[in-house]
């Protein structure tokens, strides 16, 4: 997922899956990111955020294929 908004500093990218951790402009329980990379990394996954070419952020997450 991406977007063209302002984006993120790098000092948010660092901070951003952190349980509680809320921008300042942001509402809400800062849970949201930090709810999916629990979730992804649970299931062998990962996410990731990054610069998008649009201008604004973009996250990736990636999941394993499960093996049956």
């Amino acid at each position: 997922m991406e977007d063209n908004g302002k984006g993120l500093s790098r000092e948010e990218m660092n901070k951003i899956f952190e349980k509680g951790y809320r921008t300042s402009e942001a509402e809400g329980t800062g849970l949201g990111l930090f709810l999916v990379k629990e979730i992804a990394e649970r299931y062998g996954g990962n996410v990731r955020v990054r610069d998008s070419d649009l201008g604004g952020a973009r996250f990736d997450i990636i999941l394993n294929k499960p093996s049956f």
